[in-house]
């Protein structure tokens, strides 16, 4: 509702130090080609800025004079994420000097300070100990791209704690405190909770040999790897076969096209 009553219902950009109210000069949005009919308090600005308002005098003015920009479109908020809010139409940037910060800026923070860890599930950790602690307060499934929640300490996933920062403060899911939505409430997480992450051992969904987190891609793709090797090899000794039997096979390959 902030962002709305400083920006221009027909142009989208800031609002100067003159504006009007859209419900007063309705021929003049009618002349922009805005209809008001329609608005709602919660979606659309109640005002318009200096320069769209000259340029509907000078389009009631002279008859010749077309509008160099159509009227900016304006969309319902939603929970995960706002058109509006994270400033995605033309111009209007808020500036980032503001308490909580804008949700766009935040969302930047969060992104730059998640931990980059390979993904895993729950049913494939192995050791019961330490279950807990990688599971997300949030989602209740295993962190992914954990995030740091300062004073408390609790990891979250990062999309989860993008989904906790739209609003100015929130009520963190581990502990049940209020938290504001700043810079300092989201940091990365230790080196030694990155550690204990990396070292935990964990069952390949695809293969199923047990295998630390911080290798299990490099692991995956050895024993995917390996499995062609391995066909390619079969592959090869049933053609010799065939070459000398002078017969002809057939070999099944689920759908996949064999190279």
């Amino acid at each position: 509702m902030d962002f709305l009553a400083r920006h221009c219902r027909v142009c989208c950009k800031g609002l100067g130090r003159h504006y009007y109210k859209c419900c007063q000069y309705v021929p003049l949005m009618e002349c922009l080609g805005v209809d008001l009919s329609g608005d709602e308090a919660e979606i659309h600005p109640e005002s318009f800025c200096n320069s769209c308002y000259l340029t509907a005098k000078r389009l009631l003015s002279r008859s010749d004079a077309n509008s160099l920009h159509s009227p900016a479109q304006w969309y319902p908020h939603n929970e995960t994420i706002c058109d509006v809010c994270d400033v995605k139409c033309k111009g209007g940037r808020p500036k980032k000097s503001s308490k909580a910060g804008r949700p766009s800026y935040i969302s930047l923070h969060i992104k730059s300070v998640a931990l980059k860890v390979p993904s895993f599930t729950l049913s494939q950790v192995l050791d019961e100990r330490y279950r807990e602690e990688v599971t997300c307060g949030y989602c209740r499934a295993a962190i992914h791209c954990p995030v740091e929640i300062l004073p408390c300490k609790s990891l979250l996933c990062c999309s989860c704690t993008l989904s906790l920062a739209t609003s100015s403060s929130f009520n963190c899911p581990t502990c049940s405190c209020l938290h504001e939505s700043s810079e300092s409430t989201f940091t990365k997480p230790s080196s030694i909770v990155e550690k204990m992450i990396n070292s935990l051992t964990v069952k390949c969904g695809e293969c199923g040999v047990d295998v630390k987190v911080e290798s299990l891609g490099d692991e995956c793709r050895s024993h995917m790897r390996n499995k062609t090797e391995v066909a390619t090899k079969f592959i090869t000794e049933m053609i010799h076969q065939s070459e000398l039997s002078d017969q002809t096979i057939t070999i099944p390959t689920g759908g996949r096209v064999s190279q």
